[in-house]
């Protein structure tokens, strides 16, 4: 992988459409739900506010995505009340090199493979787009042994563009009931232009240095492979420090639990679905986020099947050693069913039977910690 200077870094950070998670990630809150046009016709802008403090993050014509405080509650390290959003990220984190290193998290971008300094758990986005033939030769229903990190994870970021947390619902989760998706999701998985919509969600692997890309999975309504040469991983929506952990068998499922389960303002849980063989990726990942991160409650949402249960109880026997630090439990799906996505098509059904006037009881809210505890843990 070809070495990435520090400007050209700082460009590719200005590029991307990073105001509501990095405001998010410095505790303001969002004043309007969809972006804007400014008065000045600068495109995707957004309010936040926060201890008296408000900011406006918007689009330029350059590309770049930039802030500006308009009553100057606000003010970069010159004094100025606007600048880019590396800039506020700087002003806020208090110097560049942490700066960069909360742009990296978001984006999961590396400037150089083999001097960044590894991530604490799977980054949100995939690196930036890199050539290759097609994405369909990085396809494959089975795994097998191949191609390089780089190819696999270029295969990946050809795919199509990565799904923005303001963007409609893609047609194939749409058709899952997925239509109204929570912001944490932002960039975990992208949606191909040319192949009906297609999606493919990114997975990670543990290495010595830390998290590599492991493969990526791609889905439709009658399709459904991983990259071929691929490797066993974890999937991840997380971001900042996550008081609550929910593990799910997929991306979907996860999905599905964060619809029926938390607030679209509420970034304090954080998601991972498994693959088969990935268990350990996994009880290595939320070990680390226990002894380093201060989470609090880890939330098994495996399917209700035999399947589901084996992975709930590896999982589980796992983090046994943690038992007097963080809280495991395990919520089967609602409504009696297999897996969250059909515990979620429940829910719908069951509102659109209320909306006829019929009477059937109201579905239950899920609580993100709430569960069955199983074993001694």
């Amino acid at each position: 992988m070809a070495h990435v200077t520090k400007d050209e870094e700082l460009d590719f950070f200005k590029r991307q459409p990073l105001g509501y998670l990095l405001m998010m990630h410095f505790g303001f809150a969002a004043k309007n739900q969809k972006p804007k046009p400014t008065a000045h016709g600068d495109v995707d802008a957004e309010s936040f506010s926060r201890d008296g403090m408000k900011v406006q993050t918007f689009r330029a014509s350059s590309g770049h995505y930039m802030w500006k405080s308009h009553d100057g509650s606000l003010t970069n390290r010159s004094g100025g009340n606007s600048g880019t959003i590396v800039d506020i990220a700087v002003k806020l984190d208090g110097d560049l090199g942490r700066a960069r290193q909360h742009l990296r998290q978001i984006t999961g971008y590396s400037a150089n493979s083999t001097t960044s300094t590894p991530v604490q758990y799977p980054p949100i986005t995939s690196a930036p787009s890199a050539p290759v033939s097609s994405p369909l030769d990085a396809i494959s229903t089975t795994e097998e042994a191949g191609p390089t990190t780089e190819e696999l994870e270029a295969a990946y970021a050809a795919f199509g563009p990565a799904w923005q947390c303001h963007d409609a619902a893609p047609d194939y989760l749409a058709g899952r009931h997925l239509t109204d998706i929570h912001p944490i999701f932002h960039c975990t998985f992208r949606v191909s232009q040319s192949r009906r919509g297609t999606i493919a969600f990114p997975y990670y692997r543990t290495t010595e240095s830390g998290f590599e890309f492991a493969g990526h999975e791609a889905k439709n309504i009658d399709f459904k492979g991983y990259s071929k040469g691929g490797h066993a991983g974890v999937w991840s929506a997380i971001f900042r420090d996550p008081t609550v952990m929910v593990v799910a068998e997929s991306p979907i499922d996860a999905m599905s639990f964060a619809a029926l389960a938390v607030d679209h303002e509420d970034f304090s849980v954080g998601y991972i679905a498994l693959r088969s063989g990935s268990e350990q990726v996994a009880v290595e990942l939320l070990k680390g986020m226990v002894e380093h991160r201060g989470l609090k409650q880890i939330v098994v949402a495996t399917d209700n099947d035999a399947a589901g249960m084996t992975y709930a109880a590896k999982i589980m026997s796992g983090l046994h050693s943690l038992k007097d630090r963080v809280s495991v439990r395990y919520r089967a799906p609602l409504f009696g069913q297999t897996d969250w996505n059909d515990s979620l098509a429940e829910h719908v059904r069951r509102q659109k039977v209320q909306a006829t006037g019929r009477r059937e009881a109201s579905p239950a809210e899920v609580d993100p910690s709430a569960g069955i505890e199983m074993g001694s843990m």
